[in-house]
Formats: structure tokens, sequence, C-alpha cells
């Protein structure tokens, strides 16, 4: 089977640390392009990682490089118009999360991906540990009987990102919701199936520019952040049940800084770590099963990325998801701007 021909789009930490890294390593991969408005950084990543070039246009990476797939790793500002270029060029795509600064332009990513024949998939490493999976098919065969409540929780031990994007809003669209909620809320609506969303009740919090003492992870003054670092939702949905989401990055030290609780009739499954309980009369069975932890989830989305362009396989993350999650994260900021209760919007063609 041939070498795969892999872009990376963005050299940060990210980046290096895992997408330049990972495919670095694969010998079913040739990575053609590296890609940075700074050349001098991008030069660095291609010498580092045995690339073939280094790029400060995505669209000479492409035109040069005509790379088989591409990884987006940059300012979700920029993932829409690259990814569409990507497409129109003929490669595949793997975009880290969020997929986009909106829903619209999730839709639209999408469209494009059919329209050339290849995938678009999201960087959501959550999917691929096996607790996860567990939960996932606990709830699909109604192990538990049906689903009425989930709640979910994640954040940071008091940190804002401070390196790249992450705490300006023109690049990242949004702060604690867009870049952390996005993969424990994906993670929970997969577990659940991907129930349709009705509507959302959201409230949004800036702490960091009301404290005292501001938390500032990043080089200049606290007022350079314009993002809400706390979140609480309730998300209702078609079928009756509801699920509560709470993120913030300012938590105090805790053992419990992110998880995922679904309540069913019949008992309850939980995950980070995996339980699995089944009420019986007034007792509680523990019916956790035994798996493998996974070590590395994010090395296992590349390396599904180059797979399925190797073979033509779908990815694990579907068009309709990609674009109902970002859906969900849009109608949170839409609620708590204006206040109250609003509809979770439907794209169809």
């Amino acid at each position: 089977m041939s070498q795969v021909k892999v872009a990376v789009f963005g050299c940060g930490q990210h980046a290096r640390a895992w997408h330049l890294k990972v495919y670095a390593g694969m010998p079913e991969v040739r990575l053609v392009a590296v890609v940075d408005t700074d050349l001098a950084r991008a030069c660095e990543a291609a010498a580092e990682f045995g690339a073939e070039g280094a790029y400060a246009d995505h669209r000479e990476a492409l035109e040069k490089g005509r790379p088989d797939l591409v990884s987006i790793v940059t300012p979700p500002a920029f993932h829409h118009r690259m990814a569409l270029d990507a497409f129109a060029a003929g490669a595949h795509v793997l975009c880290e999360k969020p997929i986009a600064m909106n829903a619209r332009e999730a839709w639209e990513m999408t469209r494009a991906a059919e329209a050339a024949g290849r995938f678009l998939s999201m960087g959501l490493q959550t999917r691929h540990l096996t607790e996860t999976r567990a939960v996932r098919e606990c709830v699909r065969e109604r192990r538990l009987g049906d689903v009425f409540f989930t709640r979910v929780w994640c954040g940071h031990i008091m940190n804002i990102p401070g390196w790249g994007h992450f705490h300006r809003k023109e690049l990242a669209g949004g702060g604690v919701v867009m870049a952390t909620t996005v993969h424990i809320l994906d993670a929970a609506l997969w577990m659940l199936g991907n129930p349709k969303p009705a509507s959302v009740l959201a409230f949004h919090h800036a702490r960091l520019p009301r404290m005292a003492e501001p938390a500032v992870t990043w080089d200049g003054p606290p007022s350079d952040c314009d993002i809400e670092d706390f979140s609480h939702a309730v998300v209702r949905f078609e079928d009756g049940s509801r699920m509560s989401v709470e993120s913030n990055w300012l938590l105090h030290p805790s053992t419990r800084p992110g998880g995922v609780e679904i309540l069913m009739n019949d008992g309850r499954a939980w995950l980070h770590p995996l339980k699995i309980e089944r009420s019986a009369g007034t007792r509680v069975v523990d019916e956790t099963p035994e798996v493998a932890a996974n070590p590395d989830p994010v090395g296992d989305f590349l390396r599904e990325a180059v797979r399925c362009a190797q073979t033509g396989e779908p990815t694990i993350v579907r068009p309709d998801q990609i674009v109902q999650v970002q859906s969900v994260l849009d109608a949170m900021y839409e609620s708590a701007e204006v206040g109250c209760e609003v509809s979770v919007r439907s794209f169809t063609a």
C-alpha cells in the first residue's frame, strides 16, 4: 500500500507534540508539507520532523505538496477556509476542535467534504478511550433502561491556556466552551447515541477580570483575555431527557476536574473513572466491565485518519455529529447572551 502524503497546517505546541511527532513516526506517512504564518517556525518544524517542504501559505503547500491528508492545527478562525481549500485540492481533512467558529461554517465544511468525496474528521480523543466505548455500548444496548438525565463537567485547575490563541475570542471563537466543553460534550452526545437536541438554556461568566489577583498564564495584561472562563448549560433533547453541562477553567484543586454521569431508570454509568451500576431494589450492584486502558487516544485519532485515507473506510466522527456538537455550542453562546432558552438550529441541504 502506498504512503499517505500528509500536510500539517500550524506549527504550534499541539502540532509539534502530537500531529507532527506521530506522523513522523509512521512509515506509511510521507510528510510533504508544514505550514505556519511564521515561515521560520515552519522551516524549523520541517527540519525537526523531516517534512519535505515548509510554507507560510497553505495554498502553496496544497499546490506543491499535493497531500492526501491535511491536519489543521491552527486557531479556529482559519479552519473553515483551510478545509475548503484542502477539499478543493482533493485532500481529506482532520481538523482540531472546535471544528469552526460556528455551525454554519461546520456545515459548509461537511458539504464540501461530501462534494469532494473526501472525509472531514475531528480531533476528539475521548471517543477513542475504551471507557467511553464501554459506556456507549451500555447505553446503546439499554442494559440499564432509558436515559433520563446526564451530568457533564470539565475544566482546568486555575489555568486559562496561555499559549496560542485560547484567551482571544477573535481567533478562538470563545473560551472554555469552544476549547474544553467541546470534548466532553461530544463524548456525552456520542455515548448517548447522539439524540437530537431541541433547546439550550445557558449562563456564562468571565471570572478572571473580576479577580483581585487575576490568574494570568500568558505574556501580557489581563485585558488581553476577552472570553468566558465559566459556563453552565442545560440541554433539552427531543426524547424528553436533559443534560447539565458545567465547564470551568478556574477550578480550585479537585480530584474530579472532569467527568460524565448518565442516569438511567435501572442504574447509572460514570466516566472518569469508569463505573456502571445497576439498581436492584434497594441494592446497588457494580457491573463495571474490565477494560484495557488506552494510553494514547490522541495518537489513535491521527493513525485512524491515515488508515481511512489509505482504505476509504469512514472515520469514527460522522459529518452530522460534527455539525450537531457545534450547533449546541452555538446555542450555549446565544442563550447566555440573550438570557433565555433558545432552540438548537438544524442544518439541512
